[in-house]
């Protein structure tokens, strides 16, 4: 099935959901410096079925249960108010969704970003297929793990940047 919206919780549960054309990500901050992508227009009703898939979904797996009930009724009454409205680029509705997320939860983790690459669907627990293990496991290669920066400071202190958790199987 093509056209795939993940959404991806803070503890790396990853939930595949069925949207013609387009696809969005809510993910770990940390994918900064990917290329860059084509956008792709998208009508009114995929705006509304990936503002209501993503409600549903962090509700669902959102690590802050409390927040993300704050967040739907955030995102509700936007959508009632037609702030989406004159949302009709891909890259945009997730540029929006990302400040609304910020705004609502305090949390810098989390952000939405569209792919123009068909993602697979995973049911709940499922195990990504082996070629969409490796190129997750050379994604996060090229981000060296999360590891920023290691340093030994005066007075032998040592200091660790670290810009993500990645899971023990790749980073161990």
């Amino acid at each position: 099935m093509h056209g795939k919206t993940i959404l991806r919780s803070l503890r790396s549960t990853i939930l595949a959901l069925p949207l013609a054309g387009a696809m969005l990500l809510a993910m770990p901050a940390h994918g900064q410096g990917q290329p860059p992508q084509a956008d792709m227009q998208i009508s009114k009703e995929q705006r509304q079925q990936v503002v209501d898939r993503l409600i549903a979904e962090l509700k669902l797996g959102y690590v802050f249960p409390e927040k993300a009930k704050q967040l739907e009724q955030a995102l509700q009454r936007y959508q009632r108010s037609a702030g989406y409205a004159a949302i009709t680029s891909a890259n945009q509705l997730a540029e929006e969704l990302t400040t609304q997320i910020r705004r609502q939860t305090g949390d810098l983790h989390l952000r939405v970003r569209y792919s123009e690459k068909d993602l697979p669907i995973l049911p709940p627990g499922g195990t990504p297929s082996p070629q969409v293990m490796a190129e997750q496991a050379a994604n996060m290669r090229g981000r060296n793990y999360g590891v920023e920066r290691v340093e030994r400071l005066p007075c032998n202190v040592g200091y660790l940047k670290l810009n993500e958790f990645a899971p023990a199987q790749y980073a161990g």
